[in-house]
């Protein structure tokens, strides 16, 4: 699979390859990749969505959030830190921060990663 997905899509895809019905949301923030797996939908490099989070405890000293749309990723540090844009496809090392001049893809990837920063807030239970 090229296009990026998360461990959040993991327990939909699961349940459907197992042949039951996959959970939907609200229920679930995931989604069935089965189609994807079994290549009866094609992957697309450009699609899909990772979000990640590292929150603040004794070996972390700050949280931090990463959102992957397509070929990039946007890193958001809760602290003072700059955030930061790569474009995986072509600096997969992540070695050139290209916020400076790609202000509209950077803006675009921190409102998505703002509305998965709020889905963490409400309780699954």
């Amino acid at each position: 699979i090229v296009q990026p997905v998360g461990l959040v899509d993991l327990g939909p895809t699961l349940m459907e390859l197992a042949g039951y019905q996959p959970i939907t949301r609200p229920s679930t923030d995931g989604k069935s990749l089965a189609k994807l797996i079994t290549q009866t939908t094609p992957s697309n490099p450009d699609g899909g969505i990772a979000h990640a989070s590292m929150v603040r405890d004794r070996s972390v000293p700050t949280r931090v959030d990463a959102i992957v749309i397509g070929p990039h990723k946007y890193i958001d540090y809760a602290d003072n830190r700059p955030s930061e844009l790569y474009n995986l496809r072509n600096d997969p090392n992540e070695t050139e921060n290209i916020i400076a001049t790609s202000p509209e893809i950077a803006k675009k990837l921190l409102r998505e990663l703002k509305v998965r920063q709020e889905l963490e807030k409400i309780s699954p239970f």
